[in-house]
């Protein structure tokens, strides 16, 4: 009562003697290097002691904090709630735990040679006061809740100088509660779905159809900044440009992207209007009732593909704020994505997804089609009888109304030659072909294809000095060396421990350009095997046949040729593995043959 009639207008510190208030110390962690400004100590609370401790303190505990407790009505703290009431055992791992500093702190050895906290002075929670003044209120309001089944981990840092102390804690705080935000969609990053989309989007080739031979790849951002850090990764500006080419930045896309894309063409636009996230939310709930079983294939993936095109021409027909569009720009996004839907809603569903894929475009006669559609819709929500459009077009009453009109611009003889035959739709999607692993180790192998001789060459005379390898990979880098050199066939050991390798090399910011000109061997060109074997996959049976009647027919193929050709066929039949050797001597006949006007 004296020292606080004394204290009257300063702040008086908290000291806590765990043993003797909580009959319990706290066992710890400390910092193993030692600095004259803090000391630092990681622990595990029991529930049981922080909530005695804001029984005791309450917001006195928080004086450093951010935030009193905004009780128990938002998102996140009905979570802290729930938790703790139901699953009490699952605090630990879902909580981030507690920041808190103090002015002293004092420590002993328990009888099991254990560390433990005996007692702190000046204790405050700089971040994770949710947290604490949850755990109080929950089991003071809820009987059932149990406290003694819930742990905390904190780490405590120790201001040693006073003097100090008012400049760090501050900075402390702010930190702790600072991080970049994490929306709805970061936190499905991990969900199997999407860890499928994107192992079939890396192993899915887009042909160019001026120029068979170049292909690219549709890169689906899994993680958000995927795509940027695995461009830095490549370890020179030439890999780098590789990169662009082979992955370009136009054809990204994001998980928003995809749920916008197939809610399009399942005929949902009012949940795409409502925005990126409540949209995804929607399209997630969906996905896991239809892969709840199967898993996606690369049909699915080239559909997202294909209405990512298709969604791209139509936003670019509407124009551009200032650049003569065919509205207010403000509706854009709702009227080209009901103006999609109602296309898909007027043919059935029956736009032939796989040909725009093969394309890569839209034609121009689609096009025009298209731009009487984006007009006819714009007019639509421009005529309807509301305050604000963007709110209408969330509603499905507004899309029932559209779909009820049956009179429209679009002239369905001229999409008609675009809509798939019942016959190619049941070959296209009945199909249960997954050749996915068969095309990641051609990935794989590429990988070290495009390294060069040279690389691996250099590598073992790298090697002697800075032992950045181990003597086994070194000897598997000599063996890829060789086979690169008579192009002979991997096995998948040799495939595996060479991408070890490349991936340990980039881990440890090795110059990849060092090492190749440490070789006196030419760096001859090389095939790259998955673009050729992506290729010869998209040849189907009846081509396989025109191309080898062509090849002996006219002369342009060897026996030789056309020997090889029909045991690549019958390798990529039967999934085998097909050495360098083979596939560029199918390539080069395909290449032969090209003039003959047959499409390879």
């Amino acid at each position: 009562m004296h020292r606080l009639s004394q204290s009257t207008g300063n702040r008086e510190p908290i000291e806590i003697d765990f043993e003797e208030m909580m009959g319990e110390a706290i066992p710890c962690l400390e910092m193993p290097s030692k600095n004259d400004l803090y000391e630092c100590y990681l622990a595990i609370v029991p529930g049981t002691i922080l909530s005695s401790m804001y029984r005791n303190y309450g917001t006195r505990l928080l004086e450093s904090n951010v935030r009193a407790f905004l009780q128990q009505t938002g998102k996140i703290n009905r979570g802290i709630r729930d938790t703790i009431r139901f699953k009490p055992h699952m605090f630990l791992p879902y909580n981030n735990g507690l920041a808190t500093t103090a002015q002293e702190v004092k420590t002993r050895i328990n009888e099991n040679g254990q560390k433990v906290i005996t007692s702190v002075k000046d204790f405050q929670i700089v971040n994770g006061g949710q947290t604490t003044a949850s755990l109080f209120h929950t089991a003071k309001k809820y009987k059932e809740a149990d406290v003694s089944n819930v742990f905390v981990q904190m780490k405590l840092t120790v201001i040693k100088d006073e003097e100090k102390k008012n400049i760090t804690v501050p900075f402390i705080s702010r930190y702790a509660n600072s991080q970049n935000k994490v929306s709805e969609l970061d936190l499905t990053s991990n969900n199997p779905f999407l860890q499928r989309l994107e192992e079939l989007s890396r192993t899915t080739y887009a042909i160019d159809q001026e120029d068979r031979n170049k292909q690219t790849i549709w890169f689906f951002e899994r993680v958000k900044g995927q795509y940027r850090e695995a461009l830095n990764k490549e370890p020179t500006k030439s890999k780098q440009n590789a990169f662009k080419l082979k992955y370009p930045k136009s054809q990204v896309v994001i998980k928003a992207d995809v749920s916008k894309y197939m809610n399009l063409w399942t005929q949902q636009p009012y949940h795409v209007s409502k925005g990126a996230q409540k949209n995804y939310t929607a399209f997630m709930k969906e996905v896991e009732k239809i892969f709840k079983k199967d898993k996606p294939g690369r049909i699915y993936w080239e559909d997202i593909v294909a209405n990512a095109i298709l969604f791209k021409s139509t936003d670019k027909l509407f124009g551009r704020k200032n650049q003569n569009p065919i509205g207010d720009t403000n509706i854009k996004s709702h009227t080209v994505a009901y103006a999609l839907s109602y296309l898909h809603h007027i043919t059935n569903n029956k736009l032939n997804l796989g040909e725009i894929w093969r394309r890569q475009a839209i034609e121009e006669d689609f096009l025009v089609e298209l731009k009487k559609l984006l007009v006819f819709v714009y007019d639509f929500l421009k005529n309807m009888d509301v305050a604000l459009i963007s709110e209408a077009a969330k509603s499905e009453k507004n899309w029932t109304k559209l779909k009820e009109i049956t009179s429209h611009p679009v002239n369905l003889d001229i999409i008609k030659p675009y809509l798939i035959s019942t016959a190619d739709y049941k070959i296209r999607y009945e199909s249960n072909i997954d050749d996915v692993e068969e095309t990641e180790r051609y990935n794989a192998l590429s990988k070290i294809n495009e390294q060069g001789i040279k690389f691996w060459n250099g590598l073992s005379i790298y090697n002697r000095e800075t032992k950045v390898i181990s003597q086994i990979q070194e000897n598997f880098a000599l063996t890829i060396c060789n086979k690169l050199k008579s192009q002979k066939s991997f096995t998948d050991i040799e495939i595996r421990n060479g991408n070890k390798i490349i991936n340990n090399l980039l881990e440890q910011n090795v110059d990849f350009d060092k090492i190749k000109s440490l070789s006196k061997l030419s760096d001859k060109e090389l095939v790259d095997p998955s673009i050729i074997y992506n290729r010869l996959k998209l040849i189907d049976s009846e081509t396989w046949k025109k191309v080898i009647a062509l090849g002996e027919q006219t002369g342009k193929l060897s026996y030789k040729e056309i020997s090889v050709v029909k045991t690549v066929i019958l390798k990529m039949k039967k999934q085998e593995n097909i050495d360098l050797k083979r596939l560029q001597i199918v390539n080069e006949s395909l290449d032969k043959i090209k003039k003959f006007n047959l499409s390879v």
